[in-house]
């Protein structure tokens, strides 16, 4: 499954939830790396998203990953995401013909 907003926004979630346990952890040299890594993310996200943007954006964040040493972190964080949006679409799927009951109102 390729790379789409939903990956980056659980990529986005991710740093966001590590960054939060920084201070309990003892580790503020993080947050400030994490950042620089995804600050681009909501910016490209607003945007259409076209094959081209979604190069741009993720070599932007893989290169900050290698200058940081967090190619291992990212890594895992990618086979996070792509195992969800496949279960998701799984999940999609097989919900087809599903009947869902309408919320009270």
């Amino acid at each position: 499954m390729g790379r789409n907003k939903d990956f980056y926004l659980i990529l986005l979630a991710n740093a966001l939830i590590e960054m939060r346990a920084l201070p309990t952890e003892g580790n503020l040299e993080l947050a400030p790396k994490l950042a620089d890594m995804f600050h681009n993310v909501p910016g490209a996200l607003r945007l259409p998203w076209t094959t081209e943007r979604d190069e741009d954006i993720y070599a932007q964040i893989r290169a900050k990953a290698d200058v940081y040493s967090l190619s291992e972190m990212l890594n895992r964080w990618e086979q996070n995401a792509s195992n969800r949006l496949m279960r998701e679409a799984e999940e999609a799927r097989s919900g087809e013909g599903a009947v869902v009951s309408a919320p009270i109102p």
